[in-house]
């Protein structure tokens, strides 16, 4: 695989964030690392937004798009921030009343 100075182009991967969800990012990186080879050489720039943010800086650095998944252990970490008992604060807002402050009957 040429590297991204040989090639004579400017490459941007921009990568979305989603929480739970960016384990299909994750996914799809890896399989372009298994592709292109390490990232951080074949792309010039990386870009992100929350999680895509956190994959961009790893694999700006040269981490391995095989370890982004290290990032979300989601069984274990989800079932621990969203347990009741386990955080005052997620217990708090468990039980607080989450309910529209207007009606939105304007936008219907």
């Amino acid at each position: 695989m040429q590297s991204q100075q040989t090639l004579g182009k400017y490459r941007i991967l921009s990568i979305d964030g989603g929480g739970a969800r960016s384990i299909i990012p994750a996914i799809i990186l890896f399989a372009m690392e298994k592709e292109l080879g390490a990232l951080n050489e074949f792309f010039n720039l990386f870009s992100g937004n929350s999680s895509g943010a956190l994959f961009s800086a790893a694999l700006a650095f040269g981490l391995p798009a095989s370890n982004l998944n290290q990032f979300y252990s989601f069984p274990t970490t989800l079932a621990k921030v969203f347990q009741e008992e386990s955080n005052p604060v997620t217990q708090k807002f468990m039980k607080a009343d989450v309910t529209a402050k207007y009606s939105n009957e304007g936008l219907k």
